[in-house]
């Protein structure tokens, strides 16, 4: 997220930014946030939908789920915590 751009311009290129896509929230997200949060996740594709799936280790400290992880769920500012089947925007990792 914040790694890659950096070295591509100390390389002097332009290295691609992560994909954003959209993709249906797999299942909720109670917490609410006073900034934007990028949740650790993985994606799956049913019946023609892309939906987007939080690991259950999601702590700060936490890095068994990063092995695992293919993409980042970005989490908007402020509201009431996302309901399953919410559309959430993505980056795709690798």
């Amino acid at each position: 997220l914040f790694v890659r751009p950096a070295l591509a311009a100390m390389q002097g290129t332009a290295g691609p930014a992560l994909q954003r896509i959209r993709a249906l929230l797999g299942e909720g997200f109670p917490k609410v946030n006073n900034y934007p949060r990028y949740v650790r996740g993985t994606l799956s594709f049913v019946e023609g939908r892309v939906y987007a799936v939080t690991h259950r280790h999601n702590q700060s400290g936490s890095l068994i789920s990063i092995k695992d992880t293919t993409a980042l769920i970005v989490i908007p500012a402020g509201g009431s915590g996302l309901q399953p089947g919410d559309l959430v925007d993505v980056l795709l990792l690798g």
